[in-house]
């Protein structure tokens, strides 16, 4: 089965007139739109609680290198082989991209959960899951680490208020709470974000900004797409919900 909270999202599946789940599921990775395809059990799954873990710590003054990238690039696409990849497919937005750039295949979300351990919703008296896709998943995906900043005292520890976020791609709430690029699907103008990121970290001088940094960076971006983008999902719910009401009261002979 496939959910999604988007009403958008339904309507174009009807549109489309896409006639079956693999299709629909196939069709949506492409476009980068988030979904889940869920199965239902009878209890609730058990949830881990993980410390928030970086792919490393970094000292003052960290420059980084090719190395630090290509074994970036190496844990990032070893995570993503496993069935974390199906989960950063069907999230959208930059998780999703980046499991798109590191050769995950759409067919991989067709054969349905694996670990099943998130709760999508309840319907029915049933659980509906899906492979969970931890904040330890999305910083190995989006390249994080945890540094030191020019105010931290010197050492090799890490001290609380004293410490930045850096990563080799925006993460995934800095990617949503920049309301610049739609969620509903993978744009062109996205693209073109992502294809000079990419160029930038194919050259020798490599960057790695922190949070502030990206915010600022996605902020040039269109700052209207989310209210757009909110007013269309508003739309397109109150035409579904009508259409599925004037079904329901169509007689049955």
């Amino acid at each position: 089965m496939i959910a999604t909270s988007k009403a958008s999202t339904v309507l174009l599946a009807f549109r489309k007139k896409w006639a079956t789940v693999d299709v629909v599921a196939r069709e949506l990775v492409l476009r980068g739109t988030q979904f889940n395809t869920v199965k239902a059990v009878a209890s609730r799954p058990q949830r881990t609680l993980e410390e928030l873990r970086p792919l490393g710590n970094r000292l003052k003054g960290y420059k980084p290198s090719r190395e630090d990238y290509d074994e970036y690039i190496r844990r990032r696409d070893e995570l993503l082989r496993g069935p974390k990849g199906r989960a950063a497919l069907m999230h959208g937005g930059i998780i999703a991209r980046l499991a798109r750039d590191a050769g995950i295949e759409p067919s991989v979300v067709l054969g349905g959960p694996v670990s099943g351990d998130r709760v999508v919703c309840e319907y029915g008296g049933k659980y509906l899951v899906d492979d969970q896709l931890t904040e330890n998943d999305k910083n190995i995906i989006s390249g994080v680490y945890f540094a030191q900043t020019d105010n931290s005292p010197d050492g090799q520890k890490l001290v609380e208020g004293a410490t930045m976020e850096l990563s080799w791609w925006p993460q995934d709430a800095t990617w949503d709470i920049a309301n610049c690029y739609l969620t509903t699907e993978w744009t062109d103008l996205a693209e073109v974000f992502f294809d000079k990121r990419k160029t930038i970290l194919q050259k020798n001088e490599l960057t790695i900004p922190n949070l502030t940094e990206w915010r600022q960076a996605l902020r040039r971006s269109n700052t209207w797409t989310k209210k757009i983008e909110a007013g269309i999902e508003h739309y397109q719910s109150g035409y579904l919900d009508h259409f599925c009401k004037s079904v329901s009261r169509v007689p049955r002979s």
